[in-house]
């Protein structure tokens, strides 16, 4: 394939992003470096990588008919749109989980960690994803909208299990969120009353708003101070 044809970003069969660069090594011509360990300075030219870890899935923007999905998930469930959110991303998750063994197999947790973030696994909305779906409680089930929920975490699920595509999640989640939540009115409009600004639960806030709001117009970055 041409370099100009080249993704910039690609998910291996076990996982793991990788950034197209400049490696020093080969002279500067562009290779591909293991984005799920930056420290390990792991770099593979395009063929290479293509017969060591091939398969290989570009990494794309979600399909139109998936963001009306999102869209209309969120629309249904109102001021539980942000809590929804969280429980989907728990839900799909431990959905991801049982596909590589579940609870019995040792390596499931590691590998489905690295299958959720694979898209841009260094970055700050990859680590707040994470954390927000161990914090969600599908328990509470008076806060979230279960339909909704679940068609989230479909949605989430084909964006990183699809054989020849692979969508970021954290940070498309939160882009398109924080669109949708500024159409309805902003924050208020899409959260419940233990998510507001000023809620108790500091750490819920600086989850979901951290997060999912942080795209949004009005976002402010002293709430979560």
């Amino acid at each position: 394939m041409p370099d100009e044809q080249l993704p910039s970003r690609v998910v291996d069969v076990e996982h793991r992003g990788w950034m197209l660069t400049n490696d020093g090594d080969l002279g500067g011509a562009l290779a591909y470096q293991d984005a799920s360990d930056y420290s390990a300075q792991r770099h593979l030219a395009p063929d290479e990588l293509a017969e060591q870890c091939g398969p290989l899935r570009p990494v794309v923007p979600p399909a139109e008919a998936d963001v009306a999905e999102l869209r209309q998930a969120w629309t249904a469930a109102g001021r539980k749109a942000a809590y929804t959110t969280a429980v989907a991303v728990q839900i799909a998750f431990a959905r991801l989980r049982e596909e590589h063994g579940g609870l019995a197999a040792p390596h499931s947790y590691e590998v489905t960690r690295r299958q959720l973030v694979a898209g841009r696994p260094g970055s700050w909305e990859s680590v707040r994803l994470f954390e927000l779906q161990l914090w969600a409680n599908k328990d509470k089930v008076s806060r979230y909208d279960a339909a909704a929920a679940d068609t989230i975490a479909t949605v989430l699920q084909r964006w990183v299990s699809s054989a020849d595509r692979y969508t970021e999640v954290a940070e498309t989640l939160a882009g398109l969120f924080g669109t949708f939540a500024d159409e309805q009115g902003g924050w208020p409009a899409v959260a419940d009353q233990w998510l507001q600004q000023d809620a108790l639960d500091h750490e819920g806030v600086l989850l979901t708003y951290g997060l999912l709001y942080s795209t949004g117009a009005e976002f402010d970055h002293a709430v979560l101070t």
